[in-house]
């Protein structure tokens, strides 16, 4: 019998991995809950072909199910499950699976699908866009969609002009989750590509990708004994190391890392190099003293 136009409340087992990986993206990207993740994935159900034969719903007897209302707007799947000879409920759970068992990059393509496509549509019209990141309007051009090392973000690289007072230093890796309201400008008014060294830079970016754009920036640190014994120990983010001569350390390493990755060494590392990241050192562990000093 045909859905009703109206909305649907649908109700879904599915095992304890899918649940929780449903749970941990819903809340990763910012989304109104389960039921509007899983109105996602069915609104974009073509990525899925229909190939492989439905798992028995005893597999599934005692799984606790998902419960969430099908959005009004999601016609299209409505009338995809009306025509297939699946029960509703095996299917969705045969989309959510699919979905799951993608890379955590490739799910933050899926469920952003439509801004990623404006983006790419920028990129082959060389145009410049304007959009929301994180809840601040920026204008901007975008240059290339990549990947962490470990395939679990998924990031735009953009040339913001203005957002850094140097021009080479005005690219930024946009965070694909945390980007809305995408709109395209005119062809060709792409802000990268009106410099030749601005485009061989966004080229560079490309070809040695990080989050932090490293590439071509180097940091100096004097380490303590225990600085040291922290370096090795905390993994996440580390910048990778050039050079080292005694306890003087050489990063290749974006100001952007250095502030993230040695403020939590405090004073086990000396930031020696460049010297306006020296400076943002100095002034706010400054600050900080000055606060702790308030309360004695």
């Amino acid at each position: 019998m045909p859905h009703s136009q109206n909305t649907q409340k649908i109700k879904v087992a599915v095992s304890s991995l899918v649940r929780s990986q449903l749970e941990l993206d819903a809340d990763d990207y910012g989304l109104r809950g389960v039921g509007d993740l899983c109105n996602r994935i069915l609104e974009g159900y073509p990525e899925f072909p229909v190939h492989a034969e439905m798992k028995t719903e005893e597999l599934f007897k005692t799984a606790p199910p998902i419960q969430f209302l099908l959005h009004r707007d999601n016609a299209r799947f409505r009338n995809f499950a009306d025509a297939q000879p699946i029960r509703l409920a095996p299917l969705c759970r045969y989309y959510f699976e699919q979905y799951v068992n993608l890379p955590r990059c490739r799910r933050e393509l899926f469920i952003k699908s439509a801004e990623v496509r404006a983006l790419r549509e920028a990129m082959d019209s060389k145009a410049s866009v304007t959009l929301s990141y994180r809840g601040e309007a920026c204008r901007c051009s975008p240059c290339f969609i990549a990947f962490s090392r470990a395939q679990a973000r998924a990031y735009a690289v953009v040339y913001e002009p203005g957002c850094s007072p140097e021009k080479m230093k005005s690219f930024r890796a946009l965070r694909i989750a945390a980007i809305e309201a995408v709109a395209p400008g005119v062809q060709g008014s792409a802000f990268h590509l009106e410099e030749w060294k601005l485009s061989h830079q966004a080229d560079l970016f490309r070809e040695h990708f990080d989050p932090y754009l490293c590439y071509g920036e180097e940091v100096k640190v004097r380490l303590t004994p225990e600085g040291e014994h922290m370096l090795s120990r905390i993994v996440t983010n580390r910048p990778e190391l050039k050079e080292k001569q005694g306890n003087i350390h050489l990063f290749t390493c974006s100001e952007l890392l250095a502030r993230r990755y040695f403020g939590q060494f405090l004073d086990e590392a000396e930031i020696l190099e460049p010297a306006a990241l020296r400076t943002w050192f100095r002034d706010k562990f400054a600050a900080a003293r000055g606060r702790y000093e308030k309360g004695t």
